[in-house]
């Protein structure tokens, strides 16, 4: 039926790494799910980020789920949303940046061959950067791709120093841990390990995390 405007509880006894454990049988996905829609009512004027296109901001979403599985498999599935999502909305920044992201694991993982996957993951990030040039995600993104791929540590940390500006707190967790491992490859362990706790403390629900700081 109908869900009015009212005050209402979700009451979950779910347990993150135990649901894990128990959905075994059913090759890690739980029968027993259920999807929450929060629905804000705020009319947003001159939007630089986001979509107003339902369908493509729900692909959008079950593609970020997809990438977190970090496998093969998924990565590519959650490219094909994701290019869905931007056929939808050719502005949808956040799509982009997540777009940039499957090339970039999959380089990185070694599933696609470096000169064929940074290129298109620099062109997802100059989509998203054309509408808000200040986007600290997208120049996280843009570092991860002078890092890894330029092997220019000065033009990465130029990016990051963009990134970590005004608007930092909005920086997506898994963005911190990438910065985490190329602190990590130059010998800063101990700044690798702070930004992974950091990232952890902004998703406490995600066993990745816990197992990225380990």
């Amino acid at each position: 039926g109908d869900i009015i405007a009212y005050l209402y509880i979700l009451e979950t006894g779910n347990i993150p790494l135990l649901t894990k454990i128990a959905s075994l049988p059913w090759g890690m996905e739980s029968p027993l799910r259920a999807e929450v829609y929060f629905v804000n009512l705020k009319v947003f004027t001159n939007l630089k980020w986001g979509t107003r296109d339902p369908v493509a901001y729900d692909e959008y979403l079950r593609a970020v789920h997809l990438n977190g599985r970090e496998n093969e498999d998924d990565y590519l599935r959650a490219r094909a949303l994701l290019q869905q999502a931007i056929a939808r909305d050719p502005r949808f920044t956040e799509a982009y940046i997540a777009q940039a992201a499957t090339y970039a694991v999959m380089a990185i993982d070694g599933c696609e061959r470096p000169t064929d996957a940074w290129p298109h993951s620099s062109v997802s990030i100059r989509h998203a950067l054309d509408p808000d040039p200040d986007l600290p995600d997208a120049h996280a993104s843009a570092a991860s791709f002078e890092f890894f791929f330029n092997w220019h540590w000065e033009g990465a940390e130029r990016e990051w120093q963009r990134a970590l500006g005004p608007g930092a707190a909005s920086l997506h967790p898994d963005l911190l841990t990438a910065r985490a491992l190329q602190q990590w490859a130059l010998g800063r362990a101990d700044e690798a390990l702070r930004l992974v706790r950091l990232a952890r403390g902004l998703d406490r629900l995600s066993p990745m995390y816990t197992v990225r700081e380990a």
